[in-house]
């Protein structure tokens, strides 16, 4: 991304951060950060695995695609959707 007009768009912020205090919480604002970057489009999901896959917990995770990863996050996150 260093060839990126705008790279300040692909920060993630602290905030998502503060409150993250338990495995639950990391997957939830985890959950946020693949969400918001998987809706920029332009961040192709192997570009985005080379940054992440070295973080704590990540290692947990199912790496294979944006839609895997989302699955496996909400499940450890610990949301409970209707079937």
């Amino acid at each position: 991304m260093k060839d990126e007009i705008h790279p300040d768009r692909f920060l993630i912020g602290h905030s998502n951060w503060l409150k993250v205090d338990n495995n639950e919480k990391f997957y939830r604002a985890f959950l946020k950060v693949v969400v918001e970057f998987k809706d920029i489009k332009e961040v192709e999901f192997s570009d985005f695995k080379e940054i992440v896959e070295k973080l704590p917990l990540v290692e947990e995770l199912e790496l294979s695609s944006y839609k895997a990863l989302i699955e496996d996050l909400q499940t450890k996150a610990g949301y409970d959707f209707l079937d």
